[in-house]
């Protein structure tokens, strides 16, 4: 077995939270801990969450995260095809360095958009850390307007 198959990663405090047996009286030991493939889909999730949430005030790059930015601000009133698609895809990269520390040097590229559905297909990069290896990770995520 791999020092990598073997290195575990910490939840986030709410996956950490679910009490996926309620109806037990006496609560077994909390999961608080993942493996790489549970890592990946713990990191998914939350950016799918992140994304398809509308925030207040734009994140900003050093801003401190906040309820009021935290997701992408409307979009849907700029081209993603043009210009306009590198000020959604910066609102992308900031709002994982703000709310999705656990990916690191991440980048996004829009990989298509659905004028109909109001709907962007976008491919997610970044590393995350295992241990003490670092695991390139690459996905895509589509996000629908609200």
């Amino acid at each position: 077995m791999s020092a990598i198959s073997k290195a575990t990663a910490r939840l986030p405090l709410f996956d950490r939270l679910i009490d996926e047996n309620p109806q037990e009286r006496e609560e077994t030991k909390i999961k608080d801990r993942t493996n790489l493939e549970g890592l990946k889909e713990s990191i998914q999730k939350e950016l799918r969450m992140i994304f398809n949430t509308r925030c207040i005030l734009a994140p900003r790059k050093g801003n401190y995260p906040t309820p009021e930015n935290f997701g992408l601000m409307e979009y849907t009133h700029l081209n993603p095809n043009g210009s306009e698609g590198m000020k959604i895809i910066r609102g992308f990269i900031t709002a994982i360095e703000l709310y999705e520390p656990r990916l690191l040097n991440p980048n996004a590229r829009i990989l298509r958009y659905d004028s109909v559905f109001q709907k962007v297909y976008i491919q997610i990069e970044g590393m995350i850390k295992l241990g003490e290896r670092l695991e390139r990770f690459s996905f895509p995520l589509d996000i629908a307007s609200e």
